[in-house]
Order: structure tokens, then C-alpha cells, then sequence
């Protein structure tokens, strides 16, 4: 009856009832005329939710012009939701012309009356430079505004921050904090990161199992990414039962959702044929597929596949060496070091060892263990002494990432005192660490240096034990140093000398020999 006789805000929330459908069938087209008639009498909040619907085209015709009209009727009125729509509207250029500055000053205005969004637009604002100079204090400034307030959006990002020590200090438990305020708001990105905190351990006791359950949450909500990383969980095992199946499902669900990186991992399964039936072929349109999209690593495998010529996928290393270009100058270290690999060799490209060079060495850069130990062996053949200290710092670094080769030249270099001062106790920690990963001409050096007591107390036993491990991988070396080591003992030792182990030491290095 009162909206009925002009009463505009009877009529706004006669609008709310229709388009709820609160105490009345829904009718979106009746929400729209409740609105217009109070909007027409100034009412603010009305103005705004007729703009929403012309932007929408929610019971009404769309016409955006007419929606940036309302909004900033509404605007001029303080109405803090349509102020910061209308910045919206020119961030756009939806109904209005693109403007940065001037959504910047409806943002603004909004944000110093505590309008949360508008505070979060602000931070994002001066992150970008849009409208106005790049300021990430500024811009944090305004974020923990609107993540003190409670705004999910603004709390799943200042986690981002926390956790990269991005524009405030790094603190890996206040970012998984910020990360479960999200979540527990039902944010979707908040579910998946704190996921990711959880499978890593950051901030955070690691729970594999407690990472699977946020990423399910993310995934119910239809979060591509968080599908990708519950397909690797189900593929790997982590939190859940190994299911190869079910990770392929997950990850065609993420591909079907625009997550490019699962299309990799989805081409991944058709190569190894885990969880479906194994076919290269169509590994390598997925491959494609997924570069087409932007996933540039996945020119690597694409390059590798064409380098090993899978069945189904002819052997085409022009191809791949331009598979590994595409990926390379995308910054994709293990694709440097296959194209360097690929001059140095003169596969698919004519052989260039300027260029080899310059991509190992972009590789090494980038972190990648194998290149850093082809930088290393690359100075070191000439024997120049300036270049034997650079080529063990390389191999420190290869070392110190785990890589085995490295482990066990740097050892050699320390033995011989090559571009670092000698130092056997040095050497064999560098052969344990070698040795222990199952490297065959490790173990036999370790078990040279224990049947010396070079930079370890000596023990035959445990040179033995090393020298058994070497040659069980076919080092016939290994065999024979046994077999000379018991031949000693047999000679100088008691009569009871195990003369079985003997000959089968020396039987096992015949053979290999």
C-alpha cells in the first residue's frame, strides 16, 4: 500500500522482496520497476540497485551507459556501494570512457568512509600504477585497512604478502593466518593457498592430509587450480591414496576449467601412461594445447617428446630444439639447458658452442644443478688455474642443490686441490653425500679412501661395504679393489681366511672386465 502510493523507500524494499523473493514469487522485472520509481525520487539506494540490474540486464533491457547514469546519482548522493561501482565502470570503460584517475577518485572517496572493496581497489590501484604512480606502501596501507575489517579478498592477499615478503615483512605464520580468515569466509583462493601452506609446511605444522581437504574446499568451489594440485596429490600419493585415475580426472577437470598447467600434467599421464592408456600422440596435442594457452614450460616437454621420439611421435629434433627456443625465452631453465645441449651437439641447429655457452650459462644462472656442473666442466678443461676456482664454485653450487655429479667432482677437486685448497676430510664428505644418493664412482672412491684412512679413519669393512654397493651397479673396478683387499688379507691374515669371498670378488671382475 505505500509503495503503492509513491513511498520510495517502501517501494526499494518492495525492489528487495521481488528480487529475493522475500514474502513474494520472485520477479526480477518487478524488482527493476520498484527501483525505477524510487530512483526516480532520488532514493540512493534504489539508484544503485537499478543501475546493478541495467548492468546486469536483470529485469530490465542491459544498457550500461544508463547503469554508470545511476551509479553516480547515487555517487553524488555518498552512497559508498555505487561509489565504488562507478569506479568500476571507468576502471572498464563500461558505460563511461576508460578513466584511471577518475575511478582513483571514487575509489578514494568511498575508501576514507571504510569502504572495505573500495579500500581493496585502492591497494591493487597503486600495486599496478594505475592512475597513479606505482606506491605498494600506499598500497598496503589500504589493504590492512580492509583486511582488518574483515574483507575476504583483502585477507587472502595480504596472506600473498606475508607469505612473499612482498611490501611488509615476511612472516610465514601471519600469511597462513591471513590464508584460513579467507577460507573460513568460504574464499575460495584462501582455501587453496592455506592447501598450499599446509603441503609445505609454511607457517604452518605440514598436513598433507589437511592440505587435501583445503584444496577439495577450493575445488567444490570450482577453483581450477586447486583441481590441478588435488590431481598431483592423487597421482603422488600425498594426503590421499595413490589413484592414478582419479588424478587424471581432477586434472581434466582443472584443463576443462582454462588451467593451462593441467593440460601439461594431463599430457604428462598419457606419456608415462599412468591413470590412462598410454598414448604420446595425443600427449603431445595436449602439449601443444597447453602452449597455445601460455604454458610455456610445457615447451620443454613438448621438445623432449620430439627429442626421444616416443611410438606415435616421430623423432624430430629441428622441432624439438624449437620447442626448447619457445620455452627458453620464456625463462624456462631446463629448456636453456636443452637448447645449449642441442648447439653444443649440433642437433636440430647448426653447432654453435658461442651460443651453447651463453644458454648453459643462463641456465646456471637460473639455478638448474646439471647446468651449473656443465659450467664447471666446461672451465675446468683447460686447466687454467683462474679457471678451476670458478668451475669449483660452480660446482658448490650444483653440490649444494644435491646434484650427485657435482657432489662427486667437487670431492675430486678437493682430493687433488683443483681450484680449491686440498682437504681429504672435505673430500670424503662431499663422496658420502655423493655415495649415500647411489652414485657408483663415489662409492668406490669412499671406499678407496676408507681402505686407505684417507680423511676418515681407516675400516676395510666399510671400504668393502662401499665398494659391494659400486659394484652391484657394475663398477668392476669395485669388484676387483675387493678382491684385492681380501687377497692382502689372505696373505698376511690367519689361515681361516674366507677363501669363497675371494674368488668370487676376482670372478665378478674377470667377468666385468
Amino acid at each position: 500500500k505505500a509503495a503503492d502510493q509513491g513511498h520510495a523507500e517502501a517501494q526499494f524494499h518492495l525492489g528487495r522482496c521481488s528480487e529475493d523473493g522475500n514474502g513474494v514469487a520472485r520477479d526480477v522485472k518487478a524488482a527493476a520497476m520498484w527501483y525505477r520509481k524510487a530512483a526516480d525520487q532520488g532514493h540512493a539506494d534504489s539508484q544503485h540497485n537499478l543501475a546493478v540490474c541495467l548492468e546486469r540486464g536483470a529485469g530490465v533491457p542491459k544498457d550500461l551507459e544508463a547503469a554508470a547514469g545511476w551509479y553516480r546519482k547515487a555517487a553524488d548522493q555518498g552512497h559508498l556501494d555505487a561509489q565504488c561501482d562507478l569506479a568500476c565502470s571507468y576502471i572498464l570503460g563500461q558505460g563511461v570512457g576508460l578513466d584511471h584517475k577518475v575511478a582513483l577518485h571514487w575509489y578514494r572517496k568511498a575508501a576514507e568512509q571504510g569502504h572495505a572493496l573500495s579500500q581493496l581497489a585502492l591497494f591493487r590501484c597503486h600495486v599496478a600504477g594505475r592512475g597513479v604512480r606505482r606506491d605498494m606502501e600506499e598500497g598496503v596501507a589500504w589493504l590492512c585497512k580492509a583486511a582488518d575489517q574483515g574483507h575476504d579478498e583483502a585477507q587472502a592477499d595480504m596472506g600473498l604478502l606475508c607469505m612473499r615478503g612482498d611490501g611488509v615483512a615476511r612472516d610465514l605464520e601471519a600469511g597462513a593466518a591471513w590464508f584460513r580468515k579467507a577460507a573460513d569466509q568460504g574464499v575460495a583462493r584462501g582455501q587453496f593457498n592455506l592447501g598450499l601452506a599446509y603441503a609445505v609446511g609454511q607457517g604452518v605444522a605440514q598436513s598433507l592430509e589437511t592440505a587435501v581437504k583445503c584444496f577439495r574446499q577450493a575445488a567444490d568451489q570450482d577453483l581450477a587450480e586447486a583441481k590441478r594440485e588435488l590431481g598431483q596429490c592423487y597421482r603422488k600419493g600425498q594426503g590421499v591414496a595413490r589413484d592414478p585415475a582419479q588424478a587424471v580426472a581432477w586434472f581434466r577437470a582443472a584443463a576443462e576449467g582454462g588451467d593451462a598447467a593441467a593440460l601439461h600434467e594431463l599430457a604428462v599421464c598419457y606419456l608415462e601412461g599412468d591413470g590412462v592408456a598410454q598414448d604420446p600422440s595425443d600427449a603431445v596435442r595436449l602439449l601443444r594445447k597447453a602452449i597455445d594457452q601460455g604454458h610455456t614450460a610445457s615447451a620443454n616437454t613438448l621438445g623432449t617428446c620430439y627429442a626421444l621420439g616416443p611410438p606415435g611421435v616421430a623423432r624430430d629434433m629441428a622441432r624439438a630444439a624449437e620447442c626448447f627456443r619457445v620455452g627458453a625465452e620464456s625463462g624456462d631453465k631446463q629448456a636453456h639447458f636443452n637448447l645449449a645441449h642441442c648447439y653444443s651437439e649440433g642437433e636440430g641447429v647448426a653447432q654453435d658452442l658461442e651460443a651453447a655457452a651463453k644458454w648453459y650459462r643462463a641456465a646456471a644462472d637460473r639455478g638448474l644443478a646439471q647446468a651449473q656442473f656443465e659450467m664447471a666442466r666446461s672451465l675446468a678443461a683447460d686447466n687454467d688455474p683462474r679457471h678451476l676456482t670458478v668451475a669449483a664454485l660452480w660446482l658448490r653450487k650444483a653440490a649444494d642443490q644435491g646434484d650427485a655429479d657435482a657432489q662427486h667432482a667437487l670431492a675430486a677437486c678437493h682430493m687433488e686441490g683443483r681450484g680449491v685448497r686440498r682437504d681429504m676430510r672435505e673430500a670424503v664428505a662431499w663422496l658420502r653425500k655423493a655415495a649415500d644418493q647411489g652414485h657408483a664412482k663415489a662409492q668406490l672412491a669412499l671406499g678407496m679412501r676408507y681402505a686407505r684412512g684417507e680423511g676418515v679413519e681407516q675400516s676395510h669393512e666399510t671400504a668393502v661395504m662401499w665398494w659391494r654397493k659400486a659394484g652391484e651397479q657394475g663398477t668392476w673396478r669395485a669388484w676387483l679393489a675387493v678382491a684385492d683387499l681380501l687377497h692382502d688379507a689372505a696373505a698376511h691374515g690367519p689361515a681361516s681366511s674366507d677363501d669363497r669371498v675371494l674368488r668370487g670378488a676376482r670372478a665378478q671382475a674377470f667377468l666385468r672386465a
